[in-house]
């Protein structure tokens, strides 16, 4: 490869990097942590310098103080702005405020209480901070630093990721500039000023321009409609788990050093904590590329788990070089600090840097959970991660040294990273363990059913019901697809298909809407009890989960002249009670021996339902994203599996299904945890969807959540009996609603 070559193919990379934004905020904060790291070097040497040491020592520890107070105290906050913040549209610049106003508020509070103890705690900060003036500086500079740490999260909610790095390397030069100035007029107080002066400089300029130019382009660039503004109630829920989170992860990387410190000397605790803080760097990448995960998912959560891999890629690709050079040059780096830290710390600077590779994993799933505000995931991660450290180090290092704080560290790490990442297998195996490629259909009926009619086997596609279903081609080469049911339920749905699309083709009111079905074109029974079914094969191929949030609207366009055909509006009575209530109930009760659990369930429902006006129509049934067909270009092509079609049915049950099988990425992977949430309500949005079926009155939303829920469970055990012997799939998708309702 030439020397042109190789620039250019590294500018078409870069190019391709930059204009992907979620690539592009990742890179942006991690050149920001570079930029910060190297200045904070920088500042440090000069106040080592210009300063006496004990000097430096008072100062630092304010700094450390202040730090430490406006961190706990704003609540981690800047978590919190950095999740609700990019969907909040208008009301971005509300957000902000309250934010501010809390972090700061209570920043102040526990400033004032530090400084009323302060002879207790910090005596040695008494002569810097006694003082009533410069104990009112430190009030208002923890109030500021508080906002501080919240305005790199809000630029990069509302887009302005590209300010983060100017905002921190002014800060930076600011600061620096003013310990020099200050060295000459203030020698026993020019670090700690100097550091206060530059950021109340930054945070009142970053301030004003997130107030004057972010947040009003952000307002006018939201589209209406899409906007979420999170309730009282929605942040203190992700707030307090999160914050508990936080705090484990601060005490996991504040107390390691000091219990190296306490369980070895001062020169072996220097060793560490040299290679502990280049450790802290290598983990800033994948917190950097976490923050920009967290912005852009929130935007688009039915991207969330595609944006979770890139997220991924780039960190690794990012990251591993660095981690790679490090370890192989770990003597030589260390040399340069000294003999002592060159002949004591490579091992434990090799570890730790490898540390960095599995904690990847840890952040950007803590990152994907915040998201998706599985804030139980994140408390569990962190506390797990930082107790494991913690403990882990505690038992090693009396016996191996530095070295088993380093070991705690890559073990903790790989422990929680393996964990998550089985995790992930596991659920996505757990999608698939009810699936079979024959249905539970013994392979000489599916052979007798392609003799029939002289098909030719092309390939199986997994099913989850007790019916094989095959791909095939006639003789004349036209493509079909056979279904073929060995079990009394399974060759009920097929003979319960073949009526319904007859019924619907033969029907002119539909039109040309009718193109979207299949053409029944042969059936019959095969030897044994079984039967088979054969329809045309449509066009197109099955949308995707992460793309099926996105043609919501096309979905429900499609299915819509359906629901128009025989609509009606009528007051629900007994038998449509027993019908939509009852059989369903009495059905999941049976395959599951629930003993009376679905009781309480089933009179709430018949409460709510009775004598409520409905609209009544046509409906699909099993209307999920698996039963739609699509075109490369996203319009529809067709609708399959009819066996669960109903006439006079109620129509809002078909979009209410669609809307829990496709869901935000937020929400829970099951159905029944869906349906399950605390809280559970319908969106702006998804409402707008449901008013034009719901012509009789509005219907509760948990009504119709968990009727959906029931009609989808009973139909389940219908379609197949390994639903009710598959303890995980019940834990996962009835007891969470059971649990729900009884608690409820």
């Amino acid at each position: 490869m030439t020397v042109v070559e190789l620039v250019t193919g590294t500018r078409q990379r870069l190019h391709g990097v930059w204009q992907e934004s979620l690539a592009r905020t990742g890179h942006l904060l991690v050149a920001n942590s570079v930029l910060t790291a190297g200045a904070g070097v920088l500042y440090w040497l000069l106040a080592a310098r210009l300063y006496l040491p004990a000097v430096v020592g008072v100062n630092s520890a304010a700094i450390s103080a202040m730090m430490l107070l406006a961190g706990a105290a704003q609540l981690n906050l800047m978590s919190a702005l950095l999740r609700f913040l990019p969907t909040s549209g208008r009301a971005a610049g509300r957000m902000i405020r309250n934010a501010y106003l809390v972090g700061a508020g209570l920043s102040g509070v526990v400033a004032v209480g530090f400084l009323l103890g302060l002879r207790f705690w910090a005596p040695a900060l008494t002569g810097l901070l006694g003082p009533i003036p410069n104990a009112a500086g430190f009030v208002v500079a923890t109030m500021l630093w508080a906002m501080f740490v919240m305005q790199d999260n809000a630029l990069v909610a509302v887009k302005r990721a590209a300010a983060v790095p100017v905002e921190n390397l002014a800060f930076a030069l600011l600061k620096i500039v003013l310990i020099v100035v200050m060295s000459a007029s203030l020698a026993g107080s020019g670090v700690w000023l100097s550091w206060a002066a530059a950021m109340a400089v930054t945070v009142t300029g970053t301030t004003t321009y997130i107030f004057r130019r972010a947040v009003p382009a952000f307002a006018r660039a939201s589209v209406p409609g899409t906007e979420h503004v999170p309730s009282l109630r929605e942040v203190e829920r992700f707030v307090g788990p999160d914050y508990v989170g936080a705090l484990a992860w601060i005490a996991g990387t504040s107390l390691l050093p000091l219990l190296v410190l306490d369980l070895t000397s001062r020169r072996q605790a220097a060793v560490f904590a040299l290679a502990w803080t280049i450790c802290l760097a290598l983990y800033q990448v994948p917190i950097a590329f976490g923050q920009s995960l967290v912005a852009h998912g929130v935007r688009a959560q039915d991207q969330l788990d595609n944006y979770y891999r890139q997220s991924m890629r780039h960190t690794l690709r990012l990251l591993v070089p660095v981690v790679v050079l490090i370890v192989a040059l770990a003597p030589l780096g260390l040399s340069f600090f000294g003999d002592w830290y060159a002949d004591n710390g490579v091992t434990t600077l090799r570890l730790l840097a490898l540390s960095a590779v599995p904690n990847v994993v840890v952040d950007l799933a803590v990152s994907r959970a915040r998201v998706a505000r599985r804030m139980t995931t994140v408390v569990v991660v962190l506390v797990t991660l930082s107790a494991l450290v913690l403990s882990l180090t505690v038992v090693l290092v009396p016996h191996m040294g530095i070295v088993g704080a380093a070991a705690a560290a890559l073990v903790a790490q790989s422990g929680v990273g393996g964990a998550l990442l089985v995790r992930d297998w596991a659920a996505g195996a757990r999608r698939r363990v009810l699936r079979s490629k024959r249905g539970g259909v013994p392979s000489p009926m599916v052979r007798a059913a392609l003799k029939k009619g002289k098909w030719q086997h092309e390939r199986a596609l997994a099913t989850v019901s007790d019916t094989a279903v095959v791909m095939v081609r006639a003789p004349r080469g036209e493509s079909a697809v056979l279904r073929v049911a060995a079990t009394g339920n399974g060759v009920a749905s097929l003979y319960r298909e073949r009526e319904v699309l007859s019924r619907l083709r033969s029907e002119e009111r539909l039109g040309e809407w009718r193109a979207l079905l299949p053409v029944p074109l042969d059936s019959g029974e095969v030897k044994g009890g079984g039967a088979f079914l054969v329809t045309s094969r449509l066009p197109g191929r099955c949308v995707p989960l992460p793309q099926a949030r996105s043609l919501t609207s096309a979905a429900i366009s499609a299915v819509t002249p359906l629901h128009g055909l025989s609509r009606t509006v009528r007051a629900v009575d007994g038998a449509m009670l027993d019908e939509w209530v009852d059989a369903p109930a009495r059905r999941i009760s049976e395959a599951m021996s629930l003993n009376g659990s679905l009781d309480g369930l089933v009179a709430s429902l018949r409460r709510d339902l009775a004598g409520r006006w409905v609209t009544l129509g046509w409906t699909h049934g099993d209307f999920h994203p698996g039963n739609l067909l699509i075109d490369a270009s996203g319009q529809v092509t067709g609708i399959v599996d009819w066996s669960q079609a109903r006439e006079q049915d109620l129509v809002a049950l078909d979009i209410a299904f669609w809307l829990l099988t496709a869901p935000h990425a937020g929400q829970p992977r099951d159905f029944g945890a869906r349906v399950a949430e605390p809280d559970r309500n319908w969106t702006p949005a998804e409402s707008c969807l449901l008013d034009p079926v719901m012509d009789g009155g509005p219907i509760p939303a948990r009504t119709l959540l968990l009727l959906t829920w029931l009609r989808h469970v009973a139909d389940n055990f219908a379609k197949s009996d390994r639903y009710a012997h598959s303890l995980l799939w019940a834990r996962r998708n009835v007891y969470p609603v059971l649990r729900q309702v009884t608690d409820g």
